[in-house]
C-alpha cells in the first residue's frame, strides 16, 4: 500500500496523490477547482518534458516554471525521454517556447517573446512553480494557469483578471491598478488582457489630456514640482497634473470629469458612494447650460448647493454636492432650509474673513447654480 501512494502521480495543479484522476488527463485530479484551471490551461508539453503553466491559447509558451526541470540535470537524457513523456493523450509539444539551441542556466524552455528586454527580465527574475503569485499571495504559480507580462513578470491569469475587474476604489479615478503589482513601472500588458487594459488605456488618455489642460488654464506649468530637479515630478507635467487634479467618471456617459483639487478627496477617502449619483455637468444639466464653442461639453460645472465648491455629484435628479457635503451629512443638508450667506465652506459652514472660494458671483446656498465651462471661467481649483 504505501508504495502505492509513493508512486502514484500527482494533480499537476494541487499536487495531490491522495484524489482520484481524471480518465481524459492523468495529471489533473477530479476537484472541481482542478478541473476548472486545466480547462484555461495550455495543454501542451515544454520541450523539457514538463508541463507548461500558461494558459490556453497562447502562441508562446512560459519559460519552464518547474525546478528541478527535466531538462537541467542531463540536457542529452532530457531530450531523449521528451518523446516518451509527451506521449499521453490529448497533449502537444510547444516548439514555440525554445529561442534557438542554446539553453540558459536557469530556464530550459525560453519564451521567445516579442520584446527581448521582456526575456533579459524573466531571466534576471526567474520563476519556479512554487512561488507564491505576488498580487494573491496564497497560491503557487503552479496552482493555476499564470501570464507573463511585457514586463516579465509572472502572475496567475485569474488573479490579473481580478485587479483589472476591481479597478479603483472609491469614486476618484485612479491608475494604480492598471500597472504590474511588481515594478509599478508600467501597465499590464498581455494579450489576454487586452479586452479590459485598451479600454482604461484610453481612459488614462483622456484624464491625462484633461488634467493636462486643467495644469495649463491654472497657469502652474511652471510649478516648483515640475521645474525642480529634486522633485519626484521633475519634467513630468503629466503625472503631477494626475497626482493634483481629482477626476471622475460619469454613469451616464462614463467619460471622465474634473472634479477639483484631489487634497479635496482625500478628505472623503473610504466613504461609500453609489456610482450612479456621479454625473457630469452635462449630464446632470437640469439648468440648460448653454455648450461652450470652444471646450464642448467636457468641462461644464456645477456649483454644490450647499457651499461654495464645485459639485462632483449628482443626486435625487435635483441636487448638486460636492464630496464632503455629500459624503459627511448629504442626507441631513437635503431638509434643511436656512443657509449661511457666501462664502460657505464644506458642510455648509459659513467661512469668516476669505473672499467666496469659487470666486464668482453665484445665486444663494441652497439654490441650483450652473457655473458653465470652469476651463474658460479659470475658476480657482478646489
Amino acid at each position: 500500500m504505501w508504495n502505492e501512494l509513493t508512486t502514484r502521480q500527482a494533480c499537476r495543479f494541487c499536487k495531490s496523490t491522495e484524489q482520484r484522476l481524471l480518465s481524459t488527463h492523468r495529471d489533473v485530479c477530479t476537484k472541481r477547482q482542478c478541473k476548472e484551471r486545466n480547462a484555461s490551461a495550455c495543454s501542451k508539453r515544454l520541450p523539457c518534458g514538463d508541463w507548461c503553466g500558461g494558459i490556453a491559447g497562447e502562441e508562446k509558451c512560459l519559460p519552464c516554471l518547474q525546478s528541478p526541470c527535466c531538462g537541467d540535470s542531463n540536457q542529452a537524457s532530457a531530450t531523449a525521454a521528451a518523446p516518451a513523456a509527451t506521449s499521453t493523450a490529448n497533449t502537444t509539444v510547444c516548439s514555440s517556447s525554445i529561442t534557438g539551441s542554446s539553453t540558459d542556466d536557469n530556464t530550459c524552455c525560453n519564451n521567445n517573446g516579442a520584446n527581448g528586454a521582456v526575456i533579459e527580465v524573466a531571466r534576471a527574475v526567474h520563476y519556479t512553480a512554487d512561488d507564491t503569485c505576488a498580487i494573491c499571495y496564497t497560491d503557487t504559480l503552479g496552482e493555476a494557469p499564470a501570464i507573463q507580462l511585457s514586463c516579465g513578470h509572472i502572475f496567475h491569469k485569474h488573479c490579473c483578471d481580478t485587479l483589472l475587474e476591481k479597478q479603483w476604489s472609491g469614486p476618484r479615478i485612479s491608475f494604480q491598478f492598471l500597472k504590474c503589482p511588481s515594478c509599478e513601472d508600467c501597465f499590464m500588458e498581455h494579450p489576454s488582457l487586452d479586452t479590459r487594459t485598451i479600454p482604461m488605456v484610453g481612459l488614462f488618455k483622456r484624464v491625462k489630456e484633461k488634467a493636462l489642460l486643467r495644469l495649463e488654464v491654472d497657469k502652474e506649468l511652471e510649478n516648483e514640482a515640475i521645474t525642480n530637479p529634486c522633485s519626484e515630478f521633475y519634467q513630468k507635467p503629466a503625472e503631477y497634473a494626475m497626482k493634483r487634479y481629482a477626476y471622475y467618471l460619469c454613469h451616464d456617459c462614463e467619460r471622465p470629469y474634473f472634479g477639483g483639487d484631489a487634497q479635496c478627496a482625500v478628505q472623503v477617502v473610504g466613504a461609500e458612494f453609489d456610482p450612479q449619483e456621479l454625473m457630469c455637468g452635462h449630464c446632470s444639466n437640469v439648468r440648460g447650460v448653454e455648450v461652450c464653442p470652444k471646450h464642448g461639453t467636457d468641462f461644464i460645472a456645477y456649483k454644490c448647493r450647499y457651499c461654495c465648491t464645485l459639485a462632483v455629484y449628482f443626486c435625487w435628479g435635483t441636487t448638486h454636492f460636492c464630496p464632503i457635503c455629500h459624503d459627511v451629512n448629504g442626507g441631513e443638508l437635503r431638509y434643511q432650509t436656512k443657509f449661511p450667506s457666501c462664502p460657505v465652506g464644506p458642510t455648509c459652514k459659513k467661512l469668516e474673513g476669505v473672499p467666496c472660494p469659487l470666486g464668482i458671483k453665484h445665486p444663494p446656498t441652497g439654490e441650483e447654480f450652473a457655473i458653465g465651462c470652469v476651463v474658460c471661467l479659470d475658476l480657482p481649483r478646489c
